[in-house]
């Protein structure tokens, strides 16, 4: 009995044990469950291969394989690589050489669990480096060329000396030759480049051990960029190339644009230009928040009556007007004007945005010198000065000028300011129009027209007209009549003239106003009845015209008519000059029937005079001899009492011409002129003094030459 107990004891303790080690064997299977690998993907600089197959070149070799490895719990997601033809490639570590083109696996096994492995199918092709020439690198300098582009100044660089790094194998020879791919921007001898011209070019480097080795660089022979208070994208451009400027704007300062040391830049947005053919220096131009380009003139009654017109970047959208008799103090008395918001943008050029003000002052005392300023406070403009007419039959005297047509305007400003030296009493200047080259596609023109004017209209307000520079050019040699949104936000007039309000909006007007019995009528012959190009049609200006002109006459308001346009009825270089026939057939039969006095005009560049003279035929607006043979028929060349005198007032300068010698018409409708540019240069300017009896007019050059003198008795 005791036997089969100590048997039984045996046993419980073998099933014990048994079962301890069953349950020992359980949770082993769980941990590895909980620790293994799932999958395997093998990946390509950090990508799937697609289809399981990679190609690769020769040239490639070393590749680096990574994978991705899924793994439960604490399982590794390391890996390795084999190949199943070391003829073509060979494995270390995670990096694959190749050695030869052909065919091999590549094979990816998780280290956590050799059952888990991904294969792909390695394809080799090329060969492998067997060439005397390993690489060939150029350099300048003995500096490595960036992105392969070598920016240089034309004039500044010339010759360039470059280096080369050839690597090769065994002893073969590391010379190399250059080659310019276009010699009219560059020439090669031996290492050196000799800069030729501005423009872009290829260099390239060939190895003389293998000439299938190359190096080629992009040669770009520029012009220097050099801003001051800001940077550029680049600072040596070839010319057309656009340089981008950013501005570095002082604390307390605003953003006025950029200043060049060329007038004739084409700027493409505010902060960009298109390259010249010449250096390009470029200052930041920042100014304290307050008005810029401040131009004036009359009101309809000059007597009571004044217009201001200016600019301002960033300030607030309502400004003030002050103005105060001479012996006075501000602030006195103040005008609210909100300003319109402008930018000019495209084949109108490229300005700031900017709010433009525009205010009419009325109420004044005749007779009266006033100052006014324009602003807000603490951003005040200049103190200008203004002298209403007497509204009477008082002497005064003025001055009429035309055709600045420059880049820059010192040539004007010599010339106003000659005017000034001989008659400091004169009370304003006339424009005849063109005051600059391109103000569609220059936008610094009109800046530089507006900065020197400003020089004189703070003393004296500058009645302007528009001439065909002043208008936006369609193409390289037609303008666009009646464009003036760049002309309208620089200049400003009275409105009085003829055009509805939606035309008024877009274009130019022509315009009149009264200064002591002298009416003063500004046509403009930019602005037609049709469309914008071709020849022009006055129609309906000229019917306005005749309105102003019988409404004077009815009433009896004035003593003296004068008139001022750009495009003059009779051509002073020549007698079809352009487009002297439409401003013939529409204006010079009412200049007679109302016994106008003087006609300026301007277009022409140089100076000329008829004699007192009355058109009694209809002109035909033929741009030929058939109203001049009319003319002279009916004997309209003949001086006669209380005609009309038509005088081109030549130019400012810098720009003379020459009349056509050949042309038997010009004399004999300017008996009285200069015949060739040196007769009108340095600049013109005509002073009329305005008495009871007569209007006596002085034509000087700046340089103190009297061009002529003549005298115009009341009618």
């Amino acid at each position: 009995m005791k036997k089969f107990k100590t048997l039984a004891v045996v046993f419980v303790f073998l099933f014990c044990l048994c079962g301890l080690m069953t349950g020992c064997d359980s949770d082993s299977k769980n941990d590895t469950v909980k620790n293994s690998v799932i999958s395997i993907k093998l990946k390509y600089n950090d990508n799937e291969i697609p289809d399981d197959s990679l190609s690769v070149n020769l040239s490639e070799s070393p590749l680096t394989f990574t994978a991705e490895v899924q793994v439960t719990g604490k399982a590794s997601k390391d890996f390795t690589l084999t190949s199943s033809d070391t003829d073509i490639a060979t494995v270390s570590d995670k990096t694959v050489t190749l050695l030869a083109e052909g065919q091999t696996t590549i094979t990816a096994t998780a280290v956590g669990d050799s059952t888990k492995t991904h294969a792909i199918t390695l394809n080799v092709t090329g060969e492998t480096e067997t060439g005397p020439v390993i690489s060939i690198k150029l350099k300048y300098n003995q500096q490595e060329i960036t992105d392969d582009l070598l920016a240089v100044i034309f004039a500044a660089n010339s010759p360039l000396t470059f280096t080369a790094e050839v690597q090769v194998t065994g002893g073969a020879s590391t010379d190399f030759t250059l080659a310019s791919s276009n010699t009219k921007i560059a020439t090669v001898s031996g290492k050196t480049v000799t800069l030729v011209a501005a423009g872009q070019t290829t260099i390239t480097a060939s190895a003389v051990a293998d000439p299938n080795k190359k190096h080629a660089i992009t040669l770009n022979a520029g012009y220097s960029v050099t801003v001051t208070g800001g940077t550029a994208d680049i600072t040596t451009a070839i010319p057309n190339q656009t340089v981008t400027l950013t501005p570095e704007i002082p604390v307390g300062k605003i953003f006025l644009g950029w200043k060049f040391n060329l007038a004739s830049i084409q700027t493409l947005t505010v902060n960009s230009f298109s390259m010249p053919s010449r250096n390009v220096t470029v200052t930041l131009d920042s100014g304290d928040d307050k008005p810029y380009y401040i131009t004036n003139n009359f009101g309809e009654d000059s007597s009571t009556e004044l217009l201001v017109q200016w600019h301002s970047y960033s300030a607030p959208e309502t400004q003030t007007l002050q103005y105060v008799e001479k012996s006075g103090s501000f602030p006195g008395t103040g005008i609210q004007v909100t300003g319109n918001q402008f930018q000019g943008l495209g084949n109108v050029g490229v300005y700031a945005p900017r709010n433009i003000f525009r205010t009419e002052v009325t109420g004044l005392s005749p007779n009266t010198e006033y100052k006014y300023r324009v602003g807000y406070e603490g951003a005040w403009s200049d103190e200008y000065n203004h002298l209403t007419s007497g509204g009477d039959e008082s002497d005064f005297s003025f001055t009429v000028v035309s055709d600045p047509q420059s880049e820059a305007h010192s040539a004007m400003s010599a010339t106003l300011s000659a005017a000034d030296n001989f008659d400091a009493n004169h009370r304003f200047y006339l424009m005849g129009g063109d005051l600059v080259d391109n103000i569609g596609g220059r936008p610094g023109e009109i800046i530089s027209y507006t900065n020197a004017a400003s020089e004189f209209n703070i003393k004296r307000p500058i009645a302007a007209t528009q001439g065909n520079h002043d208008t936006h050019f369609i193409d390289g040699s037609s303008y666009r009549f009646g464009g003036a949104e760049v002309f309208n936000a620089f200049l400003t007039f009275p409105d009085n003239g003829g055009d509805t309000q939606t035309e008024k909006a877009i274009r130019s007007q022509c315009y009149y106003f009264y200064y002591n019995k002298v009416l003063i009528i500004m046509l403009n012959t930019m602005a037609t009845s049709t469309g914008v190009s071709g020849e022009p049609d006055y129609t309906r200006q000229a019917e306005w015209l005749k309105g102003v002109l019988e409404n004077d006459r009815n009433n009896n308001l004035s003593r003296y008519t004068i008139v001022v346009t750009h495009i003059g009825p009779f051509g002073g270089r020549d007698n079809t000059r352009w487009p002297t026939a439409a401003s013939r057939k529409a204006f010079t039969k009412i200049f007679t029937d109302y016994d106008v006095d003087i006609v300026f005009s301007g277009h022409d560049h140089v100076y000329g005079r008829s004699d007192p003279i009355k058109i009694t035929v209809e002109m035909s607006g033929k741009n030929d001899n058939t109203d001049y043979v009319s003319m002279e028929t009916e004997g309209n060349f003949n001086s006669v009492p209380n005609g009309t005198v038509f005088s081109i007032v030549s130019a400012t300068g810098p720009k003379f011409y020459q009349i056509v010698q050949s042309d038997q018409w010009v004399p004999k409708f300017y008996p009285v002129r200069a015949d060739n540019p040196k007769d009108n240069d340095p600049g013109v300017f005509v002073n009329v003094k305005v008495t009871a009896s007569k209007l006596t007019v002085t034509v000087k050059k700046n340089d103190g030459t009297q061009l002529d003198t003549y005298d115009v008795t009341k009618k």
